[in-house]
């Protein structure tokens, strides 16, 4: 069971079950521990082959946000500044965001709201 997002709550962790059939009929057994995996990681590839250059501007995208999220949270502003500073296109910014399982969240309402994004627990792991 994933989480396919929402802005009401904050994300909900990927939980995993088992379907068995015991001979008695079928039973549903939940793991216990959540599972290191987000939706995004189901969503089918594109039909566009990459070059070897892109796929090194988008590991190095991907290596640099994954960092620079290392410490926690920062608000999307400042991700958005060092990036473009690094050289990369907010576009790639956000492309890199779904690849790492990086996770936007709004602190406040309306005018007083912020967005910043992080990481999640199981994202460091690759």
């Amino acid at each position: 069971m994933l989480d396919n997002g929402g802005n009401l709550a904050p994300p909900a962790p990927t939980l995993a079950y088992v379907i068995e059939d015991r001979g008695s009929g079928v039973k549903v057994e939940w793991i216990d521990e959540p599972v290191p995996i987000a939706a995004e990681a189901l969503r089918p590839e594109t039909a566009l082959v990459l070059d070897g250059k892109q796929t090194a501007e988008r590991l190095e995208c991907d290596g640099w946000l994954r960092t620079f999220l290392a410490g926690g949270l920062k608000p999307t502003i400042d991700v958005f500044k060092a990036g473009t500073a690094a050289g990369f296109t907010k576009d790639q910014l956000r492309r890199a965001k779904y690849r790492i399982g990086a996770v936007a969240t709004r602190d406040g309402f309306a005018e007083n709201g912020q967005w910043s994004r992080g990481l999640h627990a199981h994202s460091c792991i690759n």
